[in-house]
C-alpha cells in the first residue's frame, strides 16, 4: 500500500475478528502490530484536533498581529526607500574577450560593474588577467591569509566572492559602498579601479 493510500484509508479491519484464529502466528502478530500502531495514530489525530480547538483563538490573534506588522512595514518601507537606492548595490566581475598580442601570447580584459537601485550602473576596467594577478600579489604581499585564499580559490573566484557579501567575504562590495557614499553624485566608473576597490 502506498503512503498516500495508507493516509487516506489506514484500514486494518478487512479481516473479521472471527477469522483471526485461522491466521498463522506471524500473520496475527503483524496484524496486531498494525492495529496497535493504528490505535496510536487515532489518538494522535484526536489530540491534534483538541489542540486546534484549544489554540484556535490564540493562533488567529497572532495571524492578525502579523497582518498588522505587514501593514506597518509597508508604511515604514516608503520612508527608507531612499536608503535602498543609496546602499542596495550589487557588484559583479565581467570577463572580456581574449585577444592575441604581437608576441603570440593571449590575454584577457576584466571589468567590474556596480549596479544601484534606480541609479545608473557604474563600470570600470580592471585590466588584463596578468595585471590583476600581479596587482593582487603586490597588494597583499604582507598578508599571507589573503594570498592563501587567492591561491586556494583562484584569483577570479576570489574577486567574485569579494563582490558578494553573502559568502562572508564582500570586501570589494563594502569598499564600493564607501566610495559611492563618500563621493555622492560625483561618482563615476573611474572611482572603481582595482587598487581602490581591493579590501585592506
Amino acid at each position: 500500500m502506498r503512503m498516500k493510500s495508507i493516509k487516506s484509508v489506514p484500514q486494518f479491519d478487512f479481516i473479521r475478528e472471527e477469522r483471526w484464529k485461522k491466521l498463522t502466528k506471524k500473520e496475527f502478530s503483524d496484524l496486531m502490530s498494525y492495529k496497535g500502531t493504528y490505535s496510536h495514530l487515532l489518538k494522535s489525530q484526536q489530540r491534534v484536533e483538541e489542540l486546534k480547538k484549544k489554540y484556535e483563538g490564540e493562533i488567529q490573534k497572532e495571524m492578525d498581529k502579523q497582518n498588522n506588522y505587514y501593514t506597518n512595514l509597508m508604511k515604514v518601507s516608503k520612508k527608507i526607500d531612499y536608503l535602498r537606492d543609496k546602499y542596495n548595490i550589487s557588484c559583479s566581475i565581467h570577463i572580456g574577450k581574449k585577444y592575441k598580442k604581437k608576441d603570440g601570447s593571449v590575454s584577457q580584459y576584466y571589468s567590474i560593474s556596480i549596479n544601484r537601485r534606480n541609479r545608473t550602473t557604474l563600470s570600470c576596467n580592471l585590466g588584463t588577467d596578468i595585471h590583476i594577478k600581479s596587482t593582487l600579489k603586490e597588494f597583499y604581499k604582507n598578508d599571507k591569509r589573503v594570498l592563501n585564499q587567492i591561491k586556494e580559490m583562484g584569483w577570479l573566484e576570489w574577486l567574485k566572492n569579494e563582490c558578494n557579501d553573502k559568502k562572508t567575504l564582500g570586501g570589494i562590495k563594502w569598499n564600493c559602498e564607501d566610495i559611492i557614499d563618500e563621493n555622492k553624485d560625483k561618482v563615476d566608473g573611474t572611482y572603481f579601479s582595482l587598487e581602490k576597490i581591493l579590501p585592506q
